[in-house]
């Protein structure tokens, strides 16, 4: 603990202690402790990262020691003399990789010299050689002897070569990486650490506390969840999880960690009030479209099952029309509004200034479920899993976020979540269950072309149960939706009995007793002009 005995500037040791952190930025507080004995002193607090935001300082004391606070000064430090000595250390290890690189290109040049002068010692030795012989001045141990001698020199200087090119390239990382570390440390030292000089007036010596309140920017979180589904047990377990990211410079290290969705201000000064405006162009009531939820049918059990919805573009004047998200909509509506919640991790956090995401649990719910099955036969040959949830009204509300899926302890896949209140109901896919087969059959294909085209389809369908106990399954089928007065498209035959609702979807609700299976018929003809084709017409 640093002492004070005498007037002048006392540095302050302080390590980070609690840190909240909201969607664009963090608070962090930070504590140290120190004795006053002088009347006046000057407490300097530092290095303080180059991402804290000045206006928000706050600054506390408390203590044995009585002492006035006076208004605290932010003094930038560009470089220390540790900066400098680092910057000298970086510089020569880049100036003594730089030196090997270039001398290893020296040796290789050198050798390469060597090895084309051996070369154009070999072409002009080789007329003389043959002339010696052929006068028979020159015996063939002497040609053998030198052929000998170039082959050999010929093999240590390509060895060389190839050794001292594997070297060039090691260097040339080396230089590189080591390159990159002085420039990023170079670039570091151009924005400016922080010092904080907070003046004291001293009334009592003593113990004084110190509490030091920033915040910082390039930190942020979001929301998400761990959903977790075990065999034979109805109930979810919901794993809250905060996502953080951060690169403020300064880890934070075994800290009471908070989240909040707060978008605080900097300043003591009171923001306006901002103004909610609705929009200004809607339609009358009379023209309004099919409500979201009909025209975007189970859009919060999966964005996998809005693809089955324009799944047939296949007859023409009778393709299913696309949705267009921008439509607008008949009544004027507010969106949810941002919940203003704070959420505390139960365990201290570690995050490092590292840009990661860091996974911090701050929460757990456990909740019942009705778990259902919806069955697309048209595109999956297996149904898809679905619980039906309630958030506790006494608990807290789910953020947008996302859902990471998994059942009897394997992963299987990530849902998006929407805003859910508490008391609200709201629905989960957790993926296909292969154990739940669906099979479709075309049963029935028949064309007539007279007096008026013609174009019959009957499909059947199965899906089986394979469980000891009961399941609820919802099967979706698709029938064209016609585009055109010439086409009508109708469903002739179902059984179970099934209307067709106004996306031209039928859909039968059925329970499956245990090992038993359900068989379901339907039957649509589309009628069309005799001098109009339809091509490919499948579904």
């Amino acid at each position: 603990m640093p002492e004070t005995g005498s007037t002048g500037i006392i540095p302050v040791e302080t390590e980070i202690v609690a840190v909240t952190v909201y969607p664009e930025q963090a608070r962090v507080t930070r504590q140290g402790q120190l004795e006053v004995k002088t009347p006046q002193v000057l407490l300097d607090i530092g290095p303080l990262p180059a991402t804290l935001a000045p206006p928000s300082i706050q600054a506390y004391a408390s203590g044995s020691a009585q002492v006035i606070l006076q208004k605290p000064t932010l003094k930038p430090l560009f470089r220390s003399d540790d900066w400098l000595a680092q910057e000298s250390r970086l510089s020569d290890r880049f100036h003594q990789a730089e030196t090997q690189f270039h001398l290893c290109k020296d040796t290789i040049a050198g050798l390469q010299q060597q090895q084309a002068f051996l070369q154009s010692l070999a072409d002009k030795s080789a007329r003389t050689l043959a002339q010696g012989i052929a006068q028979q001045t020159t015996d063939l141990a002497h040609v053998t002897e030198f052929t000998q001698f170039l082959e050999a020199s010929h093999q240590r200087l390509s060895q060389a070569i190839a050794e001292q090119e594997r070297r060039k390239q090691d260097l040339d990382q080396q230089l590189q990486s080591t390159r990159q570390v002085l420039q990023q440390f170079q670039a570091s030292g151009k924005t400016p650490k922080y010092h904080i000089q907070l003046p004291l007036v001293v009334q009592q010596p003593g113990t004084v506390e110190l509490r030091i309140v920033y915040d910082v920017t390039e930190a942020k979180w979001q929301p998400a969840y761990d959903v977790r589904l075990q065999a034979n047990d109805p109930s979810l377990q919901i794993d809250c999880i905060a996502e953080v990211q951060q690169q403020t410079g300064e880890d934070w290290s075994a800290v009471a960690l908070k989240v909040s969705t707060a978008v605080p201000e900097k300043t003591p000064e009171i923001p306006e009030a901002s103004l909610l405006r609705l929009p200004s162009t809607m339609r009358p009531k009379s023209a309004v479209s099919p409500s979201p939820s009909r025209r975007h049918p189970r859009k919060a059990v999966s964005s996998v099952l809005d693809d089955t919805y324009r799944m047939l573009g296949a007859l023409p004047g009778s393709e299913i029309p696309p949705q267009n998200e921008g439509d607008p909509v008949g009544d004027a509506k507010l969106q949810p509004a941002n919940a203003i919640i704070c959420f505390v991790a139960p365990e201290p956090g570690c995050v490092l200034s590292d840009g990661e995401v860091h996974r911090v649990p701050v929460g757990q719910l456990q909740l019942e479920s009705r778990l259902t099955y919806v069955a697309l036969p048209q595109r999956c040959s297996s149904a898809y899993l679905c619980a039906a949830l309630t958030n506790p009204p006494d608990k807290w509300p789910l953020l947008p976020g996302t859902a990471y899926l998994f059942r009897d302890g394997g992963y299987v896949g990530a849902e998006t979540f929407e805003y859910v209140a508490p008391g609200a109901s709201f629905q989960l896919s957790l993926g296909l269950d292969e154990r739940v087969p669906i099979q479709r059959e075309l049963v029935t294909q028949q064309s007539a072309a007279d007096a008026q085209g013609r174009d019959l389809r009957a499909y059947r369908l199965a899906i089986a149960n394979p469980f000891d106990h009961a399941i609820d399954v919802t099967v979706i089928e698709q029938i064209p939706i016609s585009r055109s007065d010439d086409v009508v498209v109708q469903v002739t035959k179902a059984q179970p009995t099934a209307d067709l609702d106004p996306d031209h979807q039928c859909r039968w609700l059925t329970q499956l007793p245990p090992q038993s299976a359900q068989y379901i018929f339907y039957e649509y003809e589309v009628k069309y002009p005799p001098d109009m084709t339809l091509s490919n017409p499948s579904s």
